[in-house]
């Protein structure tokens, strides 16, 4: 699946100009280091001691995400600093659904306004490619994520349950993928 060219965005806040970007597998450092901090932030509170990937585990995780041919992958980057990327799997194009996978931003960048351009950018791409509905799945205790996505018309699943892993809970959302509210 071609990812898409390069575009240029205002962030909320940031005075610089933010760029998004379609990473390559040589990138995968970057978007590990990304994944790393901003789980490591946003977690702590929240799961169990030992639950977060370890470095190694998260660059591991990277590189098949970079390197699965079902992932638009996208990446915001402001000059030579990685900001931020987002997932989002289409499994079959055209049949309907996608799953935005991961939407990350570094820690120090939170409330800037980049992960609402990564979110948009990532549900525009899959609209691109044919997918009408999308669905994500948060940790049920993330009350930030939570938040973000619900603003953003995100809507807890009716016909789903929760996962549970190693004693956190995960809860899915799902969302039409409609022109209007993505433009």
């Amino acid at each position: 699946m071609p990812g898409p060219s390069a575009h240029t965005y205002a962030a909320a806040v940031s005075l610089s100009p933010l760029d998004i970007v379609a990473p390559s597998a040589q990138d995968a450092a970057a978007i590990a280091s990304i994944l790393y901090r901003a789980s490591a932030a946003a977690y702590t509170d929240i799961v169990p001691p030992g639950f977060l990937w370890n470095l190694e585990e998260t660059l591991a995780s990277c590189q098949r995400l970079l390197n699965d041919p079902t992932a638009i992958v996208l990446a915001a980057v402001s000059g030579n600093q990685w900001l931020g990327f987002s997932a989002v799997l289409v499994q079959d194009a055209g049949l309907g659904d996608a799953e935005l996978r991961r939407l990350y931003v570094i820690p120090e960048r939170w409330g800037e306004g980049i992960g609402n351009v990564l979110h948009d950018a990532a549900l525009q791409s899959a609209q691109r490619v044919g997918a009408t509905t999308a669905s994500l799945w948060v940790l049920e205790k993330n009350k930030r994520a939570r938040a973000f996505y619900e603003h953003r018309g995100w809507q807890l699943a009716a016909s789903a349950g929760a996962n549970e892993h190693g004693g956190v809970v995960e809860v899915q959302y799902e969302r039409a993928l409609v022109t209007s509210s993505l433009d």
